[in-house]
């Protein structure tokens, strides 16, 4: 898919979402007034149109997919560390290795960041950093959470899918 093509796709997500997240609040403020008044007619109706709307928002709007993504179980409270990882095989990668300090054109990128979780959603991120480790030291630090610590190589540049 070419670069036009995707940012239109996100654009319309974004309006789809938007939406999608207005009615769904909308509806649910009618039902909570009405609530209060009595029990008028489509009283459920209202209900249910107002979380299918708040799911297609949940869905589509990027911000709130990407929250959606990222959430843990009900039970999840207080900071959690994360780190992800991707291949690197890039000859202008640049970044220096954490551990031997060579110039890293293949080898693993490790993404860390601390989240604050509050009912499985995440609600703030703390630290998020990029450490960079050639083929060799890679396989070396797989399992060592000492190398996760935040790095001094300015990582602005990185891109993650």
């Amino acid at each position: 898919m070419s670069d036009q093509t995707h940012s239109e796709t996100e654009g319309l997500y974004t309006v789809v979402g938007l939406c999608s997240l207005t009615l769904g609040l909308f509806l649910l403020a009618v039902f909570a007034r009405t609530l209060s008044g009595g029990a008028p007619p489509f009283l459920v109706l209202r209900l249910v149109s107002a979380f299918f709307f708040l799911s297609v928002a949940v869905a589509t709007f990027p911000p709130l997919r990407d929250l959606w993504a990222r959430r843990r179980s009900l039970g999840t409270f207080g900071r959690v560390r994360r780190v992800d990882r991707r291949v690197v095989d890039d000859p202008d990668h640049g970044q220096p290795c954490v551990v031997c300090g060579e110039t890293v054109t293949e080898g693993v990128e490790r993404r860390y960041r601390d989240e604050l979780f509050v009912a499985g959603i995440p609600v703030a991120t703390d630290t998020v950093g990029y450490n960079s480790y050639c083929l060799a030291c890679a396989d070396e630090t797989d399992d060592d959470p000492e190398h996760t610590a935040p790095s001094t190589a300015d990582d602005s540049q990185t891109e993650w899918a």
